[in-house]
């Protein structure tokens, strides 16, 4: 009778203990859960590692328990534990990304679109320039859902209208002044390396790739889609240095066939011979070519004096010079100037001191 109320005891101890237990051991793991929610992973692997080991107590008190909803429930908060960590890693690395992305973007519209002008200093480099250039415009509009979200968030500020109103004001201010200016100098243009046409011809494509990558940038923006239009259209019309070239020639030959010569002031035939004797002693060589005419284009020479004594030190008159080579090419200098010293009270040593470049002219018309 004795033995059978121990082994009553026994028992009821055994299930408060593991009730008892039991009851750890959910509180543990509400509060892991709790822990896994509130991202707080050193605690809730803490708190699992209790789990483990009111686990095993549960196993040593009572070994014929069934403890399998209990394993899988630790094993529910590890894989619960481990895929947050990872969603956690995921965000941070989206987070990081989206901000790497906004830095990038932001550089890459300053880098393309905030230019007031487009310069060439060197010419043998201008290609390579406007090369990487595009490469740039390019790189922007590849990163086509970054760059709508960006410019989206620019709108819910003032961002937005500060940065496109300045491209607003570049179209504004520059825009039909740029596309004048190119027609004028491709319409007088003659080719050679003196002429500026090379340089406006590639401030053209630098403009294409600007106001391509602005309508695409920004749809919102009619203006620049005009914009794209009419650069187009310019472009298209002077597409490639060849067809610059052919015009030049077309120019070059209407503007020999139209020169002609100025108006002389006065007919002097001994000063016109002077001009020519003094444009030939410096300039023969030079130019290579013979001067065979003068024309004056001042009335008188203008005297030029010491700026401290003012003592009368020369005097330099204004002409134009045919010269002849010998191809037998004719060519018209506009402005000759010729210098004479004051030695002795008497102007002495005729010297040309300055000669334009010639302009070809046909000698038929050297009247």
């Amino acid at each position: 009778m004795k033995t059978l109320i121990l082994i009553i005891i026994l028992l009821v101890m055994t299930e408060t203990t593991h009730a008892q237990s039991s009851d750890n051991f959910n509180k543990l793991n509400n509060e892991a859960k709790a822990l896994i929610e509130k991202k707080s992973f050193i605690g809730a692997l803490t708190k699992i590692s209790q789990l483990e080991k009111e686990l095993t107590k549960i196993k040593v008190t009572n070994p014929s328990a069934n403890l399998s909803e209990l394993e899988n429930e630790i094993k529910k908060l590890k894989e619960s534990l481990t895929g947050a960590k990872e969603k956690k890693e995921e965000d941070k690395s989206a987070n990081q990304n989206a901000t790497s992305n906004n830095l990038k973007i932001k550089k890459s519209l300053d880098e393309v679109f905030n230019i007031g002008s487009f310069s060439f200093g060197n010419l043998e480099t201008a290609q390579a320039e406007n090369d990487t250039y595009k490469a740039e415009a390019d790189e922007l509009l590849a990163m086509k859902t970054a760059l709508t979200t960006y410019i989206a968030d620019m709108k819910k500020g003032n961002d937005y209208e500060r940065f496109v109103g300045k491209m607003r004001s570049r179209f504004t201010r520059n825009f039909e002044s740029f596309k004048e200016r190119v027609e004028r100098i491709m319409a007088q243009s003659t080719g050679g390396e003196t002429n500026n046409w090379k340089n406006v011809y590639y401030e053209m494509q630098a403009e294409l790739i600007y106001w391509n990558a602005s309508q695409q940038t920004f749809p919102d923006e009619p203006v620049f889609s005009d914009a794209y239009k009419n650069i187009s259209a310019l472009a298209n019309k002077y597409g490639s240095l060849d067809k610059i070239n052919d015009q030049n020639k077309i120019n070059n030959a209407d503007k020999i066939k139209n020169q002609v010569l100025p108006a002389a002031i006065v007919k002097d035939a001994a000063l016109e011979k002077m001009f020519v004797d003094a444009f030939n002693k410096r300039y023969a060589t030079e130019y290579k070519g013979t001067a065979t005419k003068a024309i004056m284009l001042q009335s008188d020479w203008q005297t030029e004096r010491n700026k401290l004594t003012g003592i009368v030190t020369g005097r330099i008159r204004q002409g134009a010079i045919v010269y002849k080579t010998s191809e037998g090419k004719c060519f018209l200098v506009s402005i000759v100037h010729v210098y004479q010293d004051y030695i002795g009270n008497s102007f002495q040593n005729a010297k040309a001191v300055y000669a334009q470049d010639g302009q070809e002219m046909l000698c038929e018309n050297v009247k």
